[in-house]
């Protein structure tokens, strides 16, 4: 008998969700494990983005939700928002992270035959990595890397200057794969990360952030 790898990832969260002990998460994706507050600014080979995100971290569960601006190109602009839910396996420093998130972006296109809106919905579900090393007495670095699987449906309305009107439809699936690395001094952090679809032609995207961490509330 096989089994459908998106019903296998869905599994896996939910055993872990109901298994997981002390909450590290965020290591896997980018964020210190006490969660945080920060700002980033995204590249992609078409445009980019500015965004802020917050994070909150609990004793079991991380949740992430995240809004940004977008501008791919001088005609092409929008928004977007994700959220994310994640949990925790692992050892003392090492943490595997299964998590589920849903992104949402709608953009608008000036052409001079008219106006295009696009409006996507991606639900992605997937695994990631993260290793929080202390160098010194104030200072840790955190590598980490993840994939998930994200299916997106589309929508496209396009208005001409003439008052016609059409709307269509399309759906996209793919494996992505983030990486990246965070440096964080006290309450304060900063890092890059990279996503790259699996899919030819696909756009690549790099992002830089800077952020501040909440306060400890675990028990000494």
């Amino acid at each position: 008998m096989t089994i459908n790898p998106r019903v296998a990832l869905v599994i896996a969260f939910c055993a872990a969700a109901f298994s997981s002990r002390v909450l590290e998460a965020q290591t896997c994706y980018g964020t210190p494990s006490r969660g945080g507050l920060s700002a980033n600014y995204t590249r992609v080979s078409f445009g980019k983005s500015v965004g802020a995100s917050g994070t909150l971290a609990g004793e079991h569960f991380a949740w992430t939700v995240g809004g940004r601006s977008v501008s791919y190109g001088p005609t092409t602009t929008g928004f977007g928002g994700d959220t994310r839910v994640a949990v925790a396996l692992g050892a003392e420093h090492f943490r595997v992270c299964p998590a589920l998130g849903l992104d949402y972006e709608q953009r608008d296109w000036t052409t001079k035959n008219g106006k295009v809106s696009t409006m996507q919905l991606a639900a992605g579900a997937g695994i990631g990595f993260g290793y929080e090393q202390s160098i010194g007495e104030n200072v840790r670095i955190i590598p980490f890397a993840n994939g998930r699987y994200q299916f997106s449906a589309l929508k496209f309305d396009f208005s001409s200057s003439n008052s016609v009107s059409e709307t269509t439809a399309d759906t996209l699936s793919g494996v992505h794969v983030q990486y990246g690395l965070v440096a964080q001094f006290k309450s304060f952090y900063l890092g890059f990360m990279g996503e790259r679809p699996l899919e030819s032609g696909a756009a690549s995207v790099a992002r830089a952030f800077v952020g501040i961490t909440f306060a400890d509330r675990r028990k000494k």
